[in-house]
């Protein structure tokens, strides 16, 4: 009996590693509230509790919105409008699938790098205007520049803002339910004490 009990042991064990080895891997893109994607490996419980996040995330954009706006017109910091239009909920969809860790991080290699090329090719291109480029469209190329910086600033206050209310919102619910833990265990020394009989 206690054979066949190790038995049954052993080969659950090695049923459990077999599952976790093929458990289903996805290469997914996340939009980001900028221009940037970024691109990671999950896995199927990772993809479901990222977009239960990002709904989440979703119920502070307007008010963080809002929140950076006035912040940009009180610093001044550029003397012009916020130039983000209010951004749209995050999203994230699956791109590729992988059946182990290995296969996976090559499939991620291979799309960072082909970003990267691309990136890199822009960059080049942009330099070579430059240098070529008549005072005119030089000042033209620097103005682009300049708004191209100014999105960025303004991505990163509303990026700031909407993490500062998250961290908020994080802290008041544990809070609460830290309160609740306190009052519940007081309820039960309270019982307690009733449940004791009186001395004679």
């Amino acid at each position: 009996m206690h054979r066949q009990w190790i038995y049954s042991v052993i080969v659950w064990g090695m049923a459990a590693g077999i599952y976790a080895q093929s458990e289903r891997l996805y290469i997914v893109k996340v939009a980001n509230f900028g221009k940037d994607d970024e691109y990671k490996v999950v896995t199927e419980a990772d993809y479901k509790a990222t977009s239960d996040d990002l709904r989440q995330e979703a119920r502070f954009i307007d008010k963080a919105y809002e929140q950076a706006k006035a912040e940009w017109k009180a610093r001044q910091i550029y003397k012009k409008p916020f130039p983000l239009p209010k951004p749209q909920p995050r999203t994230m969809i699956k791109i590729e699938a992988a059946n182990n860790q290995d296969a996976a991080a090559k499939k991620l290699e291979a799309i960072e790098s082909r970003i990267t090329r691309a990136a890199d090719s822009k960059a080049e291109r942009e330099a070579n205007k430059m240098k070529s480029a008549d005072e005119a469209t030089r000042k033209k190329l620097e103005e682009k520049e300049e708004r191209r910086k100014m999105m960025e600033d303004a991505v990163a206050m509303f990026v700031e803002k909407i993490q500062a209310l998250r961290q908020a919102q994080k802290e008041k619910e544990d809070a609460a339910k830290e309160g609740a833990a306190k009052t519940e265990g007081g309820e039960s020394k309270e019982e307690g004490k009733s449940d004791e009989k009186p001395s004679e």
